[in-house]
């Protein structure tokens, strides 16, 4: 046996090696899919997301059993979310810049009042056991505040 798969074999029996096991084959079918997906787009026009989400749609019987779940589930809540963060952080401070302090303050007001009422909608549901009407909690809030 060579090296390499001795190192292989001994990788494997770690929980480490296990996991990456596990997740191969659903992670390469996504990789798979997003390159087809990019490759078809420039190729035919289109968006690349939409000739994705339509190669998902037809595959998406490999997502309920076999080899492939640990690495869609994989794909969908870690690699999924990683992306969504890195097109986030494409906002840069000189594009908010950009809009004007009017935009900026009102963002700056209205989402940590929206956390708010949540939060008070939220202690007033479980005070009550889950028994008032959230709308109604939320319009009182509203008039108090």
């Amino acid at each position: 046996m060579s090296y390499l798969n001795r190192s292989f074999y001994a990788l494997k029996a770690t929980p480490i090696g296990q996991y990456l096991s596990n997740i191969t084959s659903g992670f390469l079918l996504c990789l798979m899919v997003a390159m087809s997906a990019k490759f078809v787009s420039e190729h035919y026009g289109g968006p690349v997301i939409l000739y994705a989400l339509l190669m998902g749609i037809a595959l998406n019987y490999l997502s309920t059993e076999g080899r492939c779940v640990a690495g869609i589930e994989f794909c969908a809540k870690s690699i999924l979310r990683f992306g969504i963060a890195l097109l986030g952080a494409r906002i840069t401070i000189e594009q908010l810049m950009g809009l004007g302090i009017t935009p900026i303050m009102i963002v700056l007001v209205s989402v940590p009042a929206t956390v708010l009422f949540g939060f008070f909608v939220g202690q007033a549901m479980k005070v009550s056991g889950g028994k008032a009407n959230p709308q109604l909690i939320n319009e009182i809030l509203k008039k108090k505040l």
